[in-house]
């Protein structure tokens, strides 16, 4: 178990699963903090699919909001306290960045099928993360 733990979430299905398991590595009387990164960046920095990624997407703050809303509402149901924060910029980076600042002991992601990872010419956040973290990562599977 540890004490104070992140997990970066965003709408997708093995982000929520990914939170499920973030929940239950934090320890009681632990903090679960919740982190969604708003992608608004040049098409050359982003990860994933780009269609995904429209400047004019009105939905990707609610979307943000909701997943670390979701995440939320996991810990409250666990009694484990839960910070939720919501950046823009570029994940990997704001995911390293966040964990130094708050002195987590671990991070926890939701990890993309390899067909999906495919797609990616730049490499996985995920991938990115581990590479870059000073603390443990977990990368959960999606169900």
């Amino acid at each position: 178990m540890y004490e104070t733990v992140l997990v970066a979430v965003d709408s997708g299905e093995e982000s929520y699963t990914a939170a499920q398991e973030a929940v239950e590595i934090t320890a009681d009387g632990g903090t679960l903090h919740a982190l969604s990164i708003v992608e608004k960046l040049p098409m050359h920095t982003r990860s994933g699919k780009a269609q995904k990624f429209d400047d004019d997407d009105p939905n990707a703050q609610t979307q943000a909001e909701n997943a670390v809303s979701n995440t939320e509402h996991l810990a409250e149901r666990a009694d484990i306290d839960c910070v939720t924060t919501i950046k823009q910029g570029v994940p990997r980076q704001h995911i390293v960045s966040y964990a130094d600042e708050i002195g987590t002991d671990a991070i926890v992601l939701g990890k993309r099928s390899q067909q999906e990872v495919a797609g990616d010419l730049l490499g996985s956040t995920a991938e990115r993360v581990i590479r870059n973290a000073t603390v443990p990562v977990l990368t959960v599977p999606s169900a």
